[in-house]
């Protein structure tokens, strides 16, 4: 390293932000310097006419100020404060009064964030972290991202029997109204594959307002088997399922995709046509790939969790008032890396998500047409992706405890195998952002 004095009041030197070490000024005597007799200052070993010794007396006739006009980073910080010293040795000469000790406002972009640098006097300075670069959480704004896809799919699979496969039926007398999944009529009572297909875009919502975008789209094949009839007008029907779930998001200029599949167990129970619960349980793996400026990272893991939801209905003519409670849990594995960017070393903590969502919806539901509008609350507790960079904490990304989401959509059944449905989605909070969810199911 070496220091490059400019005048005899600014200077620029190299620093080794890991090591807390730069580029010195070294103060000799003047009887170095033939001629002279007052202590001087001189770059690390650097004899250049172009880079000066100069005299304390030469500091003092510019006004007394030693100015850290600039600085090269030969790292990335590890930690927000990055403190070092520019004397060599730390003797008394610069303990001088007429001294003084500046430092540039110039800030400096790095893997981690902005830093700016400032003088804690006599010769110390200091390198602070004055703000997160927001590609640096791009590890835990994937993570939470695949938990808002969790939520995704397992809508897709309580929709299986609380809104898309469903159906009304109306006696010959319009007296008696039934809105069942399809799935429990007495024709249908019989083992059964099928497939369902999704997509979602989303402006999720995280720490200080930053805006990820994700694109969600995905797949899932199940095995209804038959409806066992339980006794009291009740039924159950167990069902198996794996899928697939693709993601990808950008946030400032890290873009992440991610690759995931999931297996599971769903039950389900209609009691007395009004009352339907369904519990799900599912493990699965996944790939992150991560790109920004040109390094790519590749992560794996594991997530495992469980679901369960409940609703009655309550008929008006071809209306049904569905109030429900819904309930999950999922859990992701911490994980650490070591980034080409920067080549810091990275991690992202364990995440426990607990989910509980009370609400109603209000259908409107024909012979082979369902039309929904309904709200809900969505508690969060444990929702928050953490993480690090060496000592530095980074911000959490989290939903907030709690938000209304508020739901519109529609779905259409064209025979006995298929339907397709759209809804829309609104939570409160964000500023202003709807989500879209499309897809289509065959059964055969």
């Amino acid at each position: 390293m070496s220091s490059s004095v400019q005048t005899t009041a600014n200077f620029m030197v190299d620093v080794d932000a890991r090591a807390c070490k730069s580029d010195t000024l070294v103060f000799a005597q003047g009887s170095a310097v033939i001629g002279s007799t007052a202590p001087f200052i001189y770059g690390n070993g650097v004899n250049d006419p172009s880079h000066p010794e100069f005299t304390v007396n030469d500091v003092y006739a510019t006004g007394g100020f030693i100015m850290l006009e600039d600085i090269n980073l030969l790292n990335t910080p590890r930690t927000a404060v990055v403190p070092f010293t520019i004397i060599d040795p730390p003797v008394s000469p610069f303990s001088d009064p007429r001294l003084i000790f500046v430092a540039t406002d110039k800030k400096y972009d790095t893997a981690v964030g902005t830093y700016g640098l400032y003088s804690t006097g006599i010769g110390n300075y200091e390198l602070r972290l004055l703000g997160i670069n927001p590609a640096a959480l791009r590890g835990q704004a994937a993570l939470f991202a695949m938990l808002e896809g969790q939520f995704t799919a397992n809508s897709v699979l309580f929709d299986h029997v609380f809104f898309d496969s469903n159906q009304m039926l109306v006696d010959e007398y319009k007296y008696e109204y039934k809105f069942l999944p399809r799935q429990f009529f007495k024709e249908n009572r019989e083992k059964s594959y099928w497939v369902k297909t999704y997509y979602e875009y989303e402006r999720l919502p995280v720490a200080d307002n930053t805006d990820l975008k994700n694109n969600l789209y995905g797949a899932i094949f199940g095995l209804d088997f038959a409806a066992k009839d339980i006794g009291d007008n009740s039924y159950f029907m167990p069902s198996l399922f794996v899928g697939y779930t693709g993601q990808s998001q950008s946030l400032a200029s890290a873009t992440m995709n991610q690759n995931a599949v999931r297996a599971g167990f769903m039950a389900s129970v209609m009691v007395n046509d009004v009352y339907t619960a369904s519990a799900l349980v599912y493990g699965g793996g996944y790939r992150n790939n991560m790109e920004v400026s040109g390094s790519g990272e590749d992560l794996y893991g594991f997530f495992t969790g469980a679901a369960v939801k409940n609703a009655y209905n309550m008929y008006m003519n071809n209306f049904v008032l569905q109030p429900f409670a819904m309930a999950s849990y999922n859990f992701y594995g911490a994980q650490s890396w070591t980034s080409s960017y920067g080549n810091i070393e990275m991690e992202t903590d364990c995440l426990n998500g607990f989910n509980l969502s009370p609400g109603a919806n209000l259908i409107y539901a024909l012979d082979t047409w369902n039309f929904l509008a309904g709200g809900a609350y969505v508690y969060n507790l444990g929702d928050r992706a953490t993480g690090r960079i060496g000592s530095i904490e980074l911000p959490a990304f989290n939903t907030g405890i709690g938000y209304f989401e508020w739901t519109a959509g529609a779905s259409k059944i064209f025979s006995k195998k298929l339907s397709v449905w759209l809804k829309g989605v609104y939570k409160t909070n964000r500023d202003s952002d709807i989500g879209v969810k499309a897809g289509a199911g065959w059964r055969f």
